[in-house]
């Protein structure tokens, strides 16, 4: 098994499902934290040997702050340079390709012919990382650093969404607070900022999440997670006017198919949960209108196990 770096790591998540050929807010905010998770790789190798309380682990910790925001302000040809290059190092492993994104499927930009490629991570390197970091932040007992920096690093990119539930989020809260208590690395990355202001207000993507993240010491910036809607709503016609759900998710899953995509029935019946490219849907039956015309489908509506 290859021995990932936090940057490819983090990749592999915050890639996954992105456009590949086009700017987003999403995609910029993760390219962002991608090289800033280089900053993060460079210092956790160099205080490997170094313990909390030595000097020269708080002047690397103290220089940090500055490093993250050098690094999170990437020009246009250094971001896309960044992106081929984590891109084409995680493909020679066989960890991410680029294929025909689920968006394609969607009335209106397959019946315009339209087809958008995205990243798509390996599915069970998806699982594999995105299963043991749950599995640490979710459970009792201590966190590696890397962990806390892999925290951060979804949480700027608003990743974190993808990842948790509503119910697991609740639970981070204390998680989160006790971290911020007990570790100087915590501490450090939880009041550091990479957010771009202009990209956040000018699309309104960013809302502060305060209702969650209120701890005993506030509300302040520092649990303050921003939320990016990082995916878009797709409706799928159905091949039959009024068919029923047997008939309505073997048309929908053969036009997943069709598209390119790998999809795993998790649940049938009236509302069926699909697992598509590593990430949640539900099937929502409901009707579109078209040129004043209604068309009869499904809503895709992501779902967080």
């Amino acid at each position: 098994m290859t021995n990932l770096s936090l940057q490819d790591r983090f990749s592999l998540i915050s890639l996954n499902a992105l456009n590949s050929t086009r700017n987003s807010t999403a995609k910029k905010a993760a390219i962002r934290c991608i090289s800033a998770a280089g900053v993060l790789d460079r210092f956790l190798q160099e205080t490997e040997e170094l313990t909390e309380d030595s000097d020269e682990y708080r002047s690397r910790l103290d220089a940090l702050s500055v490093s993250l925001k050098e690094a999170a302000h990437l020009s246009s040809s250094a971001a896309k340079e960044l992106e081929h290059t984590v891109y084409t190092r995680l493909n020679n492993l066989g960890l991410m390709t680029e294929a025909s994104s689920l968006v394609s499927c969607d009335l209106e930009f397959s019946s315009a012919g339209n087809k958008i490629l995205e990243y798509r991570t390996d599915s069970d390197e998806y699982s594999r990382q995105t299963e043991s970091l749950r599995a640490e932040l979710m459970e009792e007992g201590n966190v590696f650093d890397e962990t806390v920096c892999m925290l951060w690093l979804l949480r700027e990119s608003s990743c974190f969404y993808d990842l948790f539930s509503r119910e697991e989020q609740k639970y981070l809260t204390s998680r989160i607070n006790e971290l911020y208590l007990n570790s100087l690395l915590a501490k450090t990355l939880l009041s550091v900022s990479i957010h771009n202001a202009l990209d956040s207000a000018a699309l309104g993507l960013f809302s502060k999440k305060k209702a969650i993240f209120s701890t005993q010491l506030g509300t302040g910036v520092l649990f303050q997670v921003p939320f990016m809607e990082r995916s878009s709503a797709v409706f799928i016609e159905s091949e039959e006017l009024y068919c029923n759900a047997e008939k309505r998710l073997e048309s929908v899953i053969a036009r997943l198919e069709e598209n390119g995509n790998e999809v795993h029935v998790i649940r049938a019946g009236t509302v069926p949960l699909l697992q598509i490219d590593n990430l949640y849907y539900e099937c929502i039956p409901t009707q579109h209108q078209y040129y004043r015309v209604p068309v009869f489908g499904v809503q895709l509506r992501r779902y967080i196990m």
